[in-house]
């Protein structure tokens, strides 16, 4: 069975809607959910990352790291430029951006590309 932590900036339906997602492409999955339930606001406050919320963020990874995920799934996409710094500093783990896979197939496949996003911080 894969075993999947996800790190969450904030507290929200979320978890639910990925395990679902995961699970149908999976199967059986074990999932671990590690969140700071305020650092959204902090990072929308701050208008991005700070070095303060890096260290949190850090923090967050470092915990998702001791479950032994076999990937770790960092969910928002105001935080994708430190999930891709931890893991590059990280190779042992594999960690995923949320919306990476998806920019991705984007650029590859698409001619021209919208992007929507619900925060300022996710396109900065």
């Amino acid at each position: 069975m894969k075993k999947i932590t996800c790190v969450h900036t904030g507290m929200g339906g979320l978890p639910g809607v990925i395990e679902k997602t995961f699970t149908e492409v999976l199967g059986e999955v074990k999932f671990h959910h590690i969140l700071d339930s305020g650092l959204i606001g902090d990072v929308v406050a701050a208008d991005g990352v700070t070095p303060q919320i890096e260290k949190r963020l850090y923090a967050l990874f470092d915990a998702a790291a001791t479950t032994e995920p076999d990937m770790i799934v960092s969910t928002c996409s105001s935080i994708g430029d430190v999930a891709r710094k931890y893991a590059a500093e990280h190779p042992e783990l594999s960690v995923l951006s949320i919306d990476y896979p998806m920019a991705e197939y984007a650029a590859e496949k698409g001619h021209r590309v919208a992007v929507l996003a619900t925060l300022a911080t996710t396109v900065d």
